[in-house]
């Protein structure tokens, strides 16, 4: 039996964790030996972790957590506030050695000093929460497994990524699993060392049980044209950008509510755009739902309104309930849509994604084309979707 450790922040509702959950559903329980190693044990997902897993936590993030997310001068003040002088000192150290040299390896030592290595040995271990600088580090210097693979989920030039420390660190692994063509195809090109270990390994959606669990109750009872986006409430997912598409519909008279599924660090300011924008009962936030596909499934059009995307599981779902999609040019979204055959795709811009809506809104004959060739995508290509 194979031991293989997978590595994640944590479990909230998101797109990565929901693709890991995905993932082990497809791996034989008499084959696979597996454990989940979170940075932190929560999220709204931990109950649909199967009950042949076991779960660890590495306890010692708590106290790291913090020197990650706050700054160079809060941090440098904390310490000399617990009047932990050494600590001050090889913080400043490892901060200037990390602005010198542009290399951020010993800033990482610095912060693992007190995490232990894993004392158990794996046939295989995952970097899964990827690109994740603390997980990616954590597995080359503290799991001792035979092969190591780092998973990319995000397009790499749109989020936060230190190209320098990732050149070092992914010579590491033994191999590199991305989930898009074209997302594989930037991290190449910035980085052209690591490119004889990367493979394109998209997102499981198992279709079936999608369709299972979007069978439940009736959750939209409203008149109109439903819109459905399922998303974070986080800037990268672009929620500022639906609300005005939103009003700018409403204004020109379209019967429409919008529901959004999904939380984040932008919720309250979302909630006060709504009253803002007058859209309260037509912008709708419903929260992180644990099953999204009723919303899903009784939406008339799906809307994917990111600004950047490594696949978008949530438009694989989508496509797996046959639903006419309107999307950004994200680099997930366009390996898995075709333009005007399952789905319009748009430029990352307010008008271009009004256009689009629009578009669909008023061509009723568009629509069933797009949910004819969805429905013939599945059949055809039912196997990508175990």
């Amino acid at each position: 039996m194979k031991k293989v450790l997978f590595i994640l922040i944590n479990m909230n509702v998101g797109g990565t964790e929901k693709s890991f959950l995905n993932l082990v559903d497809q791996l034989p329980q008499d084959q696979y030996d597996i454990s989940l190693l979170l940075l932190e044990n929560k999220g709204g997902l931990l109950k649909e972790i199967p009950s042949h897993i076991r779960i660890l936590e590495l306890k010692e993030y708590a106290n790291i957590k913090p020197k990650l997310s706050c700054s160079p001068r809060s941090q440098l003040k904390r310490s000399l506030l617990k009047r932990s002088f050494r600590e001050a000192f090889f913080f400043m150290y490892t901060y200037i050695y990390r602005k010198v040299k542009n290399d951020s390896r010993l800033y990482y030592k610095f912060l693992m000093k007190d995490v232990p290595e894993l004392k158990e040995d794996f046939d295989l271990a995952i970097a899964y929460a990827g690109p994740m600088n603390f997980i990616t580090y954590f597995t080359n210097y503290r799991v001792k497994a035979k092969e190591k693979i780092q998973w990319i989920h995000f397009d790499i030039t749109r989020i936060g990524f230190d190209p320098i420390f990732a050149k070092h660190m992914y010579q590491q692994f033994n191999k590199i699993y991305v989930v898009s063509k074209q997302a594989a195809e930037k991290l190449i090109h910035l980085i052209p060392d690591i490119k004889n270990k990367v493979e394109v390994h998209e997102n499981i959606v198992s279709s079936s049980k999608i369709k299972e669990m979007a069978s439940s109750k009736e959750v939209l009872k409203y008149p109109g044209i439903k819109i459905v986006t399922v998303g974070r409430l986080t800037k990268e997912k672009a929620p500022e950008r639906a609300l005005k598409v939103c009003k700018d519909l409403i204004d020109h008279g379209f019967n429409i509510t919008w529901h959004w599924i999904g939380d984040g660090n932008l919720k309250a300011h979302m909630m006060q755009l709504v009253i803002e924008y007058n859209l309260e009962g037509i912008f709708i936030l419903e929260g992180s739902q644990v099953n999204p596909y009723p919303y899903i499934n009784q939406a008339n059009i799906y809307v994917q309104p990111s600004d950047h995307e490594g696949y978008c599981i949530t438009i694989a779902e989508a496509k797996a309930l046959n639903k006419p999609i309107v999307t950004t040019a994200t680099a997930g979204a366009m390996d898995q849509i075709t333009h005007n055959i399952t789905g319009l795709i748009t430029k990352i811009d307010d008008q271009s994604l009004f256009n689009g809506v629009v578009t669909l809104l008023k061509d009723s004959s568009l629509r069933h084309s797009l949910i004819q060739a969805l429905n013939t995508e599945v059949e055809t290509v039912r196997k990508n979707f175990i």
